[in-house]
């Protein structure tokens, strides 16, 4: 299969048939090749090709690989292309807060938070997109009741909305509407597609099962069945069979659960269970998984905190029905600003339902708030009085109870005040009441909110996270092209496997349904048939697609780090210097052992020095840490991972041994936050569980004792600095190093310029998993860092003398340690000259080109026609393949039947005598190419030439003389005296031929 490439202009350029396409559900598709030419190919920015029935465009310059001159080679030009489909028209869209047919005032910042369901996503997205290309270039289509067709999102009316979507607060920075329709998946667990050629984006309509003109496609392992290879991987460390569960910090009063047999301070909104425990030595935190579950993995724990679940009105309702989440009204706003710019009335009054409780009962020391979820005025307002309505007064005859002072918002980020004009919170508006306390009953249903979603959640991953890679039959699919067409990602395959499978028919026979998570489709011109992979999955997870900036530029870039390394590497020298001389004031005692004044000597003579601290002593297993920039400020994102400990453990008790798994603790949730103050430092804390091997990240401000908390251990990993050049960095401070006589003990080695960035600057030395750094990646080496278990040299490898394996290597010549009886190598190089040998030297070369091989010499190996040189039997051989004629030319020449027939052979004895065979004639050299004999098939006999001369002195020939073919002979400058001839010499004797006797 070959594709056309046109220019932006729709003129064919060139075409190609080695390319590949890959795709993913809720992901990237593109389709990529790399094109061989003489010359630089043009195809700029907007070029584009046809596959599968739809376009994909190439958005960004093309990756160009220069070997050879303009036309000097077909392949002097490497060009690697990548086209991308539609969806990218969707990344290069900025989301904004614009909403969908609203002439209302709104940010139209990147930066805003807004409170709604899956379609209110959903609208936000096609007003962007209406804003960016044109109103319905792109339709945002989504399920609505009374029909299985989806419909226009502009067109689904708020009773419409079919799909049980929660609402939550989406609070986007800095995102292309691609990122958020991904949010459709990731905050509100639903699917989407595109389908590209239409324009069209489909959110919360299922993905089918795959099926052809209705019939549902099976595949199996086998010839015939469609697969021939199948692998199921499994998720490591995922299962969870006990989930320890807690809530939100917000609305919980401080002796919440505190009991006189449990007095502690409990911060967060717990299980119902942990009520009914109270009177246990420890109250349970947790959930079980199914005792199958339990049986067959075993107790596996995990923790899940979830931030949006705490004592609330949302969702609930009064005696009447209405829900008391929301807004009734509004009184008239007096927007009228003072001579000095202030407001003549800086409150606002909103009527609200009947709450169940007298909110001034249940203050606390921070300002309530009333904070907007919906509507206009998505902000918080601080409540400044709640007054009881009587009967009688304004709206409560239409039920409600409670009128709310809230003061105006002048900080707002729009830079204007909230409500003002028509930008104000309406009838139906959603709120939430915040920093107060919440009577009992809404703290119980907040519990069994909690339960419910902590069991959702185990549910979800109290088993294996399985995923299958499979290998696709190309002849199956040529033969069945309506299949081959019809595989898309996303689509649910059936896949019969008795072995593997997870579900059963009822004959017993078992099989499994997967989701396509991506389609890999290659096409080679060396094959005749594509070759087809898949990736399936439970579940379909959408990923983000960033801008992508051009390989040019990355290329440009690369260039200017490598033509400003020097300048680089003094940079983090001063960089890391500045920061390990600030990292002095960022000590302190977490241990409370040390003397806090320095040590000023000006030498130190000591047998054993000890550098770190006790609760430090440990080191880390898979943890990831980076920080990014973020709008205005910087965010840390934390992995899973887990600690080992070398001087602390969990559970109490006598000190474990060596080999105990006390002294791990395992980090079960990664943590990704916002840093907001850019001048500060942060420190990164492990908070360890003191009785188990649960432990959770925690980031502060504060210099924290690793055991102030009698429940956590706080053990402090490393800090994050300040904003300088915009960008944060990072150093560890867990490890301990010790020096002991002439020995160094520790866990890593760094240089002052080490940083890990995309330069790989600096040399580091990982004591413990034997990994190794030297320099960077343009001039330098690693072991391990850059690939695992392998060394990898960056630049030139000086060899004086250096042993590889069974070889000896220098800068001229690579030989082979092993050498034959009379002590040559085996194997020679030489770089100087060119010359060389394997072999043992049977097979040697020159300088000057010439080959030498001791042993027979043979063309090919197999059955074709070949050349056999055999120097021991000084034999020359040509086999025929198709003729089935062998000849051998050597001491005894031989000829096979039937006879043979060949246009030219040479023949030579070496020392200046040569015959040669040719179209006919036989012709006889001597001493170069004085011809002194020709005998010629064709009618003109033979010839004798004098070398001296080069006269002819002989010519023998058939001629035709009066009809009658003759000999003719003709001898010219015969001796014309037989004096000195041998008997039977021909002589002149006065013009008639003479015999000597």
């Amino acid at each position: 299969m070959q594709l056309k490439i046109f220019n932006p202009s729709g003129e064919p350029v060139t075409v190609t048939r080695d390319f590949t396409y890959t795709g993913g559900a809720m992901s990237e598709k593109r389709v990529t090749t790399t094109i061989m030419s003489a010359r630089k190919l043009d195809l700029p920015i907007g070029s584009y090709l046809e596959f599968r029935g739809e376009r994909y465009t190439l958005r960004d310059e093309s990756s160009i690989k220069r070997t050879a001159g303009t036309n000097m080679r077909g392949d002097a030009f490497s060009t690697t292309l990548v086209f991308t489909s539609g969806q990218y028209e969707i990344s290069n869209c900025d989301f904004l807060d614009y909403v969908l047919g609203d002439d209302m005032y709104y940010t139209c910042m990147d930066s805003f938070s807004f409170y709604g369901d899956v379609y209110d996503l959903g609208r936000r997205i096609q007003a962007n997109l209406d804003a960016e290309y044109g109103i319905d270039r792109w339709k945002v289509l989504m399920p609505y009741s009374g029909s299985e067709t989806p419909k226009p999102i502009r067109e689904i009316g708020w009773t419409e909305r079919s799909l049980d979507s929660e609402t939550k607060q989406i609070s986007p920075s800095n995102e292309n509407c691609w990122n958020a329709l991904t949010r459709a998946n990731s905050d509100f667990g639903f699917f989407f597609y595109l389908d590209t050629a239409k324009k069209e984006i489909y959110i919360g309509v299922p993905y089918p099962e795959f099926k052809v003109n209705d019939q549902l496609v099976e595949f199996a392992y086998g010839k015939g069945n469609g697969l021939y290879e199948i692998q199921r991987n499994i998720e490591a460390n995922t299962v969870i069979t006990r989930l320890r569960v807690k809530g939100s910090d917000r609305n919980i009063p401080r002796d919440y659960l505190r009991t006189d047999a449990f007095p502690r301070f409990t911060q967060n909104l717990q299980l119902p269970v942990f009520r009914e425990t109270l009177d246990n030595p420890r109250p349970t935190d947790y959930i079980l998984a199914d005792q199958t579950l339990i049986d067959y993995f075993g107790i596996r724990p995990g923790t899940k905190v979830f931030d949006d679940i705490y004592p609330s009105i949302e969702g609930m309702v009064d005696t009447n029905g209405n829900a008391i989440d929301t807004i009734h009204a509004i009184e008239e706003l007096d927007d009228t600003i003072k001579p000095d710019g202030t407001l003549v009335q800086s409150y606002f009054y909103v009527y609200l339902y009947d709450l169940g409780f007298d909110i001034n009962d249940y203050l606390t020391s921070e300002d309530p708030t009333l904070s907007m979820k919906t509507g206009y005025c998505v902000t918080d307002f601080k409540i400044v009085e709640a007054i009881a309505i009587k009967d009688g007064e304004p709206y409560y005859s239409e039920g409600c109870r409670w009128r709310f002072r809230l003061e105006k918002d002048v900080t707002s980020a729009a830079n204007y005040v909230l409500p003002s004009g028509n930008v104000k919170p309406k009838y139906g508006d959603k709120f939430v009441l915040l920093y107060i306390l919440m009577p009992d009953n809404y703290i119980l249903q907040a519990e069994q909110r909690l339960l419910e979603a902590a069991q959702a959640y185990l549910a979800e991953n109290s088993k294996s996270k399985i995923s299958y890679t499979i290998n696709l039959d190309e002849i199956f699919f040529a033969n069945r092209p309506l299949v081959a067409n019809a595989l898309k990602e996303g689509v649910s395959l059936r896949i019969k496997d008795n072995e593997l499978g997870d579900m059963e028919y009822p004959d017993g026979t078992r099989y499994t349904v997967k989701s396509v998570q991506s389609l890999v489709i290659a096409y080679n011109e060396e094959r005749q048939l594509p070759s087809y992979q898949i990736t399936l999955t439970d579940k379909i997870a959408s990923n983000p697609i960033n801008r992508i900036q051009s390989e040019v530029d990355e290329n440009k870039e690369n260039i200017i780090n490598e033509s400003t390394q020097n300048t680089v590497n003094r940079r983090n020298g001063i960089r890391n210097s500045r920061n390990l001389r600030d990292l002095k004031n960022t000590i302190f005692d977490t241990d409370g052992y040390f003397n806090d004044e320095h040590l000023r000597p000006l030498s130190i003579e000591t047998p054993y020095l000890a550098v770190g601290a006790k609760s430090r002593d440990f080191t880390v297993n898979g943890i990831n840490i980076k920080t990014y920039k973020s709008g205005d400020t910087f965010r840390v994102s934390l992995s899973t991972g887990y600690i080992n400990h070398r001087a602390y453990w969990w559970g109490g008790g006598d000190e474990p041994s060596e080999g105990s798994d006390k002294y791990t603790w395992g980090i079960n949730d990664s943590l990704d936050m916002e840093l907001p103050d850019n001048d500060k430092m942060y420190y990164i804390y492990i908070k360890a569980e003191r009785s188990s091997q649960l432990a959770e990240w925690y980031i502060s401000e504060e210099q924290l004792m690793f055991d102030f908390d009698i429940n956590y251990y706080h053990f402090l990993l490393g800090v994050i600095f300040p904003v300088s050049e915009d960008r944060r960095d990072t150093s560890f401070k867990y490890g301990m190093s010790y020096i002991s006589g002439g020995a160094i003990y520790g866990d890593v080695i760094k240089s002052i310029n080490y940083v890990d960035d995309e330069s790989n600057e600096g040399s580091m030395y990982g004591l413990n998993d034997g990994t190794l750094r030297i320099g960077n990646s343009d001039s330098g080496m690693d072991y391990g860092v850059t690939e695992k278990n392998t060394l990898s040299i960056f630049g030139k490898l000086n060899a004086v003398l250096a042993q590889l394996g069974g070889f000896l290597v220098d800068n001229e010549k690579f030989q082979s340690l092993m050498k034959d009886a009379d002590g040559n190598p085996n194997i020679l190089l030489n770089g100087t000259d060119g010359s060389g040998h394997v072999a043992a030297g049977n097979a040697a070369w020159d300088a000057t080109g010439n080959l030498l091989i001791s042993g027979k010499f043979e063309s090919n190996n197999d059955q074709g026609d070949k050349i056999i040189i055999d120097p021991h039997a000084r034999n020359l051989t040509f086999v025929g393949a198709d003729t089935g004629i062998d000849v051998t030319i050597g001491k005894n020449t031989t000829f096979a039947s039937p006879t043979v027939a060949y246009d030219s052979v040479v023949i030579s004895n070496g020392s200046g005598v040569r015959s040669e065979l040719l179209a006919g004639s036989l012709n006889v050299y001597v001493e170069g190419n004085k011809t002194f004999g020709t005998l010629s098939g064709s009618g003109v006999g033979f010839h004798y030439n004098r070398q001296e001369t080069d006269e002819t002195a002989f010519d023998a020939s058939v001629a035709t003389i009066n009809g009658e073919n003759i000999l003719l002979v003709i001898l010219k400058n015969c001796p014309k005296s037989p004096d000195g001839l041998p008997v039977g010499a021909l002589w002149n004797n006065n013009g008639t031929i003479g015999i000597v006797e």
